[in-house]
């Protein structure tokens, strides 16, 4: 199994969530999945050297993002599955408080992330795969 982290590579590399940086990363990041599953494309399942897991780690609020991903998946005929883990916006600011230094979201990024979020719909191709996990929960 490989994860392919997209927004925590920007906590890792201690950029700033600035739209340049945050753009550019996830752009590499999807490049660097394309690869991965392009590799494994042509190959029988047993000789290919890539896992057959892949997880992406990534907000994907906007359905913009998650067409991105989907369309690397089909391309590369590999199925895919979005793993929606659904909060309420309170619950996901209190979270953010908790997080230490560059890990913490400013509030302005906080509030436009909640205000621009695009839920998954089965009415998108996209979107037909996904599970929903609610996590309300403070300590979680």
């Amino acid at each position: 199994m490989i994860i392919v982290p997209v927004t925590t590579i920007i906590n890792v590399l201690k950029v700033q969530w600035d739209n340049e940086s945050f753009h550019l990363i996830r752009y590499n990041a999807l490049l660097h999945l394309m690869g991965l599953l392009s590799s494994c494309q042509d190959s029988p399942d047993d000789s290919c050297d890539n896992p057959h897991v892949v997880i992406v780690d990534d907000l994907m609020y906007l359905r913009s993002m998650r067409r991105q991903v989907y369309v690397i998946c089909r391309d590369c005929n590999v199925k895919l599955l979005t793993i929606f883990v659904d909060t309420s916006p309170g619950i996901a600011k209190e979270r953010n408080t908790r997080r230490i230094g560059r890990e913490r979201i400013c509030d302005e990024t906080m509030e436009r992330i909640i205000h621009s979020f695009e839920g998954p719909s089965n009415g998108m191709i996209y979107d037909r795969n996904y599970t929903r996990v609610i996590l309300d929960d403070l300590n979680r």
